[in-house]
């Protein structure tokens, strides 16, 4: 079972005093009476295993798909996942033919990953946890240059 708060309960006083902190301020302690701080001991906890293996069998399948030659995938990435996932139908989705992957929806998919930050969250905890591996790739812009690039390949 993958257990997934979606909510992030920080002190709104903290939060609006945060604004106006200059880095010698003592820290605002926890008002205790915000809503906030009152559902910080009962979160909103909700099972997220099936959206977790999802991703999973979307990786597997992006992964044959980009075996196939005519289609102009050379490497997954996360947005590729995420379009599968969530049934896009965007430049990216189209380009790559995603739309040919048995694991694109064709309906709206219900899930509990919104906004879309949520699902590369959890993308990115299953590759914390070794279950997806990623590779990031690190180039300088030009050769004489200490400015580097990156790109993550799944």
């Amino acid at each position: 079972m993958v257990l997934f708060a979606d909510a992030v309960y920080e002190c709104r006083q903290q939060l609006a005093y945060h604004l106006f902190f200059w880095s010698d301020d003592p820290i605002i302690s926890e008002c205790h009476n915000c809503d906030n701080c009152k559902e910080r001991d009962n979160p909103d906890i909700c099972d997220v295993s099936t959206e977790a293996l999802r991703l999973v069998r979307i990786m597997n399948v992006l992964l044959q798909h980009a075996t196939i030659q005519n289609n102009n995938i050379y490497y997954v990435t996360h947005d590729d996942v995420v379009d599968v996932f969530y049934g896009n139908k965007n430049s990216n989705v189209i380009r790559k033919n995603l739309m040919q992957v048995s694991e694109y929806p064709l309906n709206h998919f219900q899930t509990r990953l919104h906004p879309k930050k949520m699902c590369l969250y959890l993308l990115d905890s299953l590759i914390d946890k070794k279950i997806i591996n990623q590779i990031i790739d690190l180039q300088r812009v030009r050769p004489e240059s200490s400015v580097l690039t990156h790109s993550c390949k799944i």
